[in-house]
């Protein structure tokens, strides 16, 4: 059984002013220290979990990093990259408690060298969704002239006119 959290400034013996500060610091613990709603409901994306996952492996000397959306990410990356190896490695350096400095480092380093191959594997990944989608989606544009330049600038059809441009389909004049 736990014990209880005792202290002589947070008790009191009024009932319901011991209630009206509990849901008080509850409220204000929710304002001030849980992300916003809109971090849960976000659906997870390669780049959001990348750098979730990045983000832990720097931080994992100063603070606690095993958090639901760190193991969130590495779900999702694990199931959306080519080397599912590289997440179960980074997921085995998770287990175990480090409580010296070296350790630390030791993790940091291991980690680290997971996250670049993670990055790599999702940028490969990246280059071959977009290469689908131009041979999928995108003919080629020509370049306006008399006669054309009246459907030169138009997005093409399921594609968006910033994916056009980022692939160099279409040119800003």
């Amino acid at each position: 059984m736990a014990d209880c959290f005792n202290d002589k400034l947070l008790t009191y013996e009024d009932e319901d002013t011991a209630k009206y500060i509990g849901l008080w610091l509850a409220e204000l613990s929710v304002d001030n220290f849980l992300p916003p709603v809109k971090y849960y409901l976000t659906p997870m994306n390669t780049a959001w979990a990348v750098s979730i996952v990045r983000r832990a492996a720097e931080e994992c000397k100063e603070k606690e990093i095993r958090r639901s959306k760190l193991y969130e990410a590495l779900d999702f990356l694990e199931k959306n990259i080519d080397a599912p190896v590289l997440v179960r490695q980074y997921r085995r350096a998770l287990q175990g408690d480090r409580p010296d400095e070296w350790q630390k480092e030791g993790l940091r380093q291991i980690l680290m060298a997971a996250v670049l191959g993670i990055q790599q594997s999702a940028a490969v990944c990246f280059h071959i969704t977009l290469k689908l989608i131009r041979q999928t989606h995108c003919r080629p544009v020509k370049r306006p002239t008399e006669g054309n330049l009246r459907h030169s600038s138009r997005p093409l059809d399921g594609v968006g006119y910033d994916v056009q441009l980022s692939l160099g389909l279409v040119s800003v004049w």
